[in-house]
């Protein structure tokens, strides 16, 4: 698999299975409730697409690691986290609010 796309994943815990699968190209998660990314990091330097809409996340920290070229962030209306997603290094950034 090199695009995984995970809608209503409000049960998603753990993004474990993605070591199985490290040739993933690009990435999106719906409503998932993350304590950190830790698991997203793959061993090479590829670049990666990563969506993440009306996630929950603790620790992003580990996506300053991977070589994004898109990161896309997806938050109900009046959330205030862009300041935190915009620092993530990556080609092209986009961060959009939705009504719920």
């Amino acid at each position: 698999l090199q695009d995984i796309a995970i809608f209503k994943g409000g049960a998603l815990r753990s993004l474990s299975f993605l070591r199985r699968n490290p040739d993933w190209f690009m990435l999106h998660i719906e409503d998932a409730v993350l304590d950190d990314l830790d698991d997203l990091i793959p061993a090479d330097t590829r670049r990666r697409n990563v969506c993440l809409s009306g996630c929950t996340v603790g620790d992003a920290s580990a996506l300053e690691r991977v070589n994004l070229t898109e990161l896309l962030i997806l938050m109900p209306e009046g959330s205030s986290d862009r300041a935190r997603w915009q620092q993530i290094p990556c080609v092209k950034f986009g961060y959009f609010e939705y009504r719920i």
